[in-house]
């Protein structure tokens, strides 16, 4: 074990046994003044929304009643009386809620020092319940209280942006239980872990000549310490350079001259300046995140270098990383404390933080990681890609940092690690490339859409024994290799329903859609990132093969013809991102292996019916009713990638390759670029350009550089003119046919465009025997070689068929509670199904919870 950790072992038992001798037996209830409201306001300080009401009462005759009747005042203010304490350990709060309308109360129990500062961060406990209305509901929830702690306060808060009317009653908080000493015995073994990491290997460190160049003030003359930009805050390359420096102190440097003495000497002159300066940002999360995990390594990997003063003045920098927030904020602040329990020795500090972490890992519908595991930050806003990849990254990490401790993880939290990597990172990266459509604001930026940091996340993943561990292992190796013969590709289809996003995989490659619905955000422009993103959810299809073919375009974009969309060629470029859509059908459907997704689309003046059909060697894009009342051209663009072979095209010149430049092509069959083919069914006008574009990252960003870049660029998109009216398209996507085949394959598509028109688009491939259909209104379609197939309800539906049975997948675009009525050629059995005479009706019962609202339901029918 060691001698020093025996002697840390020993100190933090010992230090306990005060604890022990003051903390009450478990269960025991501390002193709380007017818990019940019976001697009215006293003791609590009130607001203007809250008053002490005869109206309801759980018990007595009175109780508290809040009543927040305008989402935009910033919700209500309810402090209770301070209830002193002189012990520390689990504690519970408990209590009764009346909720009368709405919903949005929360529920905060916060600790403070001596000095009144509080030391629990926000301390969000719950959401008081909601339901049911009309009736008292008790509640209750854990949490930790530190050390140090000298009275608790109860914080009874309206959501800033919700309504509600609600009573609360008989609050009671106890103390259950005191976890130091087991926590205590496990803390050494963190901080050991927690150093290992951070200092990553023991190879020497490359020291750059800037860190040479260290003033003797500990300062450095070429970083702006006033610098204000929101993102990349050029203040933190102080606390970064010193990280360098940490890390050589422990592994050492590649320039002799770096000893491990000169170096302790710097790093205790930079962190001097550094407290004594104490930058601030206009951005919050430099503040509260940014500066804190960069400041908690330096501490750990410096310390033997630091005396007592510097960890303490470090620590109270790490400390405004205070425990709050949601999502993947949560999971960085908690880090943060994780490692501030360490430095100070404060088992407490450190078993609070992982247990936020464990309770932010969760299915939910709020921020987080959703019911079919893509994830929401910022609102409903998809965000897999960015927040949520830091998420995916940080929480197997943390649960392998206390697997085998007394602060390891639960078996259902371990489970929902691994089912968010395999069942949801997973469908959204091919090789080295995150899907932008899922990074949110971060496609802006130098390395967005890197999937890079999730083959670690696989690998801790698989430490934790969780039954797919094979899995994890099979995705760490793809991230790391790509697709290649050892690696196999990924195989399926997955549609998101919580996220309007459709994703398809097979080995040759990977493709998505990103919707537009008046359900959800659009991706955001936030601190000057993301200015030209309007367009972003617009049906989107990014089609990747090697994974390169978007990397760094974003800067030369015509972002008026992003992959996929339909839109207006307004002269100027589009607005930065944000808002949501207009239009509630928009959805998807899948089976696993092969899937649709549709959406009735609107924007400004321009609407469109858009639909997309996913096989295995190809997928067919279909636009119909497209119409805009207005003077601007609108156009559907094919794609927009980065230039990665000569172009080849079949149009009434006959078969040909193309020279650099714009070509208005008439009576075009195919065209070929990049290993992808794209098919005109009927054969028609199409613009291709292949050439170089230029534009600036700071166009799209405001904190990069202005300096211009060129890229080649391949751009094909169909013109649908002024004044569209019932405009439509149809195309096919085959990047699964070599070169050689193109010409055979365009003559004998294998698929068969059933229906594109305002009500109806479908699609069947008969070599699969399958068809794919979107009914916006009720309707039917003769599939050839099944038959016709009718609905009575608008819905997705997939139909595949073999001599012994059929398969339906249906989907309720409008994400509502939908009893759905099939009517199939023959005679078939199966749950739902009633055969009349030559015909069979099934009865598909589509759900409506907010969990399932928009997901498939797959009926398997036989003879």
């Amino acid at each position: 074990m060691g001698l020093q950790r025996v002697f840390i072992s020993l100190v933090l038992v010992a230090g306990t046994a005060g604890l022990w001798a003051g903390a009450p037996p478990e269960g025991t209830a501390l002193p709380f003044p007017n818990a019940g409201f019976e001697d009215g306001g006293a003791m609590w300080t009130l607001d203007g929304m809250s008053s002490v009401s005869v109206d309801q009462a759980a018990s007595g005759r009175y109780s508290l009643h809040i009543v927040d009747a305008d989402s935009d005042q910033g919700g209500s203010n309810v402090l209770g009386p301070r209830l002193p304490l002189d012990y520390a350990g689990r504690f519970e709060i408990t209590g009764k809620v009346f909720t009368a309308s709405g919903d949005g109360l929360g529920i905060y129990v916060r600790g403070y020092n001596a000095k009144g500062e509080c030391l629990t961060g926000e301390s969000h406990m719950m959401s008081a319940p909601s339901k049911p209305a009309g009736e008292w509901t008790g509640f209750r929830k854990d949490f930790i209280v530190p050390g140090g702690t000298t009275y608790l306060q109860v914080w009874l808060h309206s959501y800033s942006k919700s309504t509600v009317d609600v009573y609360v009653d008989d609050l009671c908080i106890r103390f259950l239980s005191d976890v130091t000493v087991r926590w205590g015995r496990d803390l050494a073994t963190i901080k050991e872990r927690l150093l290992k990491d951070c200092q990553g290997g023991t190879s020497p460190v490359i020291v750059g000549p800037e860190i040479l160049a260290m003033r003797a003030d500990g300062s450095w003359a070429d970083v702006d310490y006033a610098d204000q930009e929101r993102t990349n805050w050029k203040a933190a390359r102080h606390l970064e350079r010193l990280l360098t420096m940490a890390l050589a102190y422990r592994r050492g440097a590649t320039d002799e001259r770096l000893n491990q003495e000169i170096l302790a000497r710097g790093l205790r002159l930079g962190l001097d300046y550094w407290f004594q300066q104490d930058p601030k940002n206009p951005n919050w999360w430099w503040n509260v995140i940014g500066a804190p995990r960069t400041m908690y390594r330096i501490l750990l990997l410096a310390e033997p270098a630091l005396d007592a003063d510097r960890i303490a003045k470090g620590c109270r920098i790490v400390e405004r990383a205070k425990l709050g927030m949601t999502g993947q904020n949560l999971v960085w602040v908690a880090e943060c404390t994780v490692a501030r329990g360490c430095l100070q020795g404060e088992p407490l500090v450190a078993g609070e933080a992982f247990e936020r972490i464990a309770n932010e890992i969760q299915i939910t519908t709020k921020e987080g990681v959703q019911p079919d595991f893509s994830f929401y930050q910022h609102g409903d806003q998809l965000y897999s890609g960015g927040y949520g990849k830091g998420f995916s990254i940080d929480c197997p990490h943390f649960a392998a940092l206390a697997a085998g401790t007394s602060f390891a993880f639960a078996e259902d939290k371990v489970d929902i690690i691994v089912r968010y990597l395999l069942d949801g990172q997973q469908w959204m990266v091919r090789n080295r490339v995150f899907d932008y459509s899922a990074c949110g604001r971060e496609l802006a930026r130098l390395g967005g859409g890197s999937s890079s940091g999730l083959e670690r996340a696989c690998d801790d993943a698989a430490t934790l024994g969780h039954p797919r561990t094979a899995e994890l292992k099979a995705f760490a190796a793809r991230l790391r290799q790509g697709v290649s013969d050892q690696t196999p590709a990924l195989v399926g289809d997955r549609y998101f329903w919580r996220a309007e996003y459709a994703t398809h995989h097979r080995p040759e490659f990977f493709t998505s859609v990103r919707m537009a619905s008046k359900r959800l955000q659009f991706s955001e422009t936030c601190n000057g990132e993301n200015l030209r993103g309007e367009l972003l959810s617009d049906g989107v299809n990014y089609l990747y093969c090697n994974g390169e073919e978007y990397r760094r375009i974003m800067p030369v974009w015509d972002w008026r013809k992003l992959p996929g969309i339909t839109a207006e060629q307004f002269s100027q470029p589009p607005r930065p991102g944000g808002g949501r859509g207009s239009r509630t059908f928009v959805g998807g459907v899948s089976d696993g292996r092969y899937g649709l997704a549709a959406m009735d689309f609107a924007r400004g003046k321009l609407t469109a019916r858009k639909a997309w059909f996913f096989f295995d060697d190809e997928y067919v894009c279909l636009g119909a009713d497209i119409r805009c009342d207005s003077n601007t051209p609108v156009t559907t663009s094919l794609n927009q990638c980065l230039l990665q072979s000569e172009v080849v095209v079949s149009d009434s010149k006959g078969v040909r390759r193309l020279p650099r430049g714009e070509h208005r092509l008439a009576g075009v069959c195919w065209a070929y670029h990049g290993g992808v083919t794209y098919v005109l069914p009927t054969p028609g006008a199409l613009t291709v350009r292949c050439d170089a574009q230029t534009g600036t990252w700071k166009s799209i960003s405001s904190p990069l550089n202005d300096t211009p870049v060129s890229m080649d660029v391949f751009s094909a998109w169909i013109d649908h003119g002024k004044q569209v009216a019932n405009g439509s398209y149809a195309y096919v996507v085959a990047p699964g046919v070599s070169q050689a085949r193109v010409t055979s394959y365009a003559a004998a598509l294998p698929v068969v465009i059933l229906a594109n028109r305002a009500e109806q688009q479908a699609v069947a491939h008969m070599g699969l025997s399958r068809a794919e259909l979107v009914f916006y209104a009720p309707g039917f379609c003769n599939i050839p070689g099944f038959g016709v197939v009718s609905v009575d309800q608008p819905c997705a539906l997939m139909v595949a068929w073999s001599a012994k049975g059929v398969a339906l997948s249906a989907a309720n675009p409008e994400h509502q509670a939908l009893n759905l009525k099939v009517s199939l050629p023959g005679r078939w059995q199966g749950t739902g199904a009633k055969a009349e005479e030559e015909r069979t009706a099934v009865s598909v019962s589509l759900p409506g919870t907010p969990e399932l609202a928009g997901s498939t339901v797959t009926v398997n029918l036989s003879k």
